[in-house]
């Protein structure tokens, strides 16, 4: 058909630890984007926030694999 396909993987992981007052100023801004978040959304987030912490530090670990797919497309084998 005259369209070739290159795929690459690119696989990520990084921990990072902040305070629990970091972690909830981060994460309220974050699902904030979104648009504003109900009183019980935002005690909701905290109290899972503060059952997460541990000495006072929440930890994120994070896993991620990004996919890239390019086409390239050959005019010459095309069915056209």
């Amino acid at each position: 058909m005259g369209y070739f396909p290159s795929v690459s993987y690119l696989d990520n992981a990084w921990e990072d630890e902040v305070t629990l007052e970091e972690a909830i100023l981060i994460h309220l801004r974050y699902f904030e984007m979104a648009g504003p978040l109900s009183g019980k959304q935002r005690t909701f987030l905290i109290r899972a926030l503060e059952k997460m912490a541990r000495n006072g530090l929440v930890r994120e670990r994070v896993r991620s694999r990004t996919v890239i797919v390019i086409w390239s497309i050959d005019p010459s084998r095309s069915t056209q």
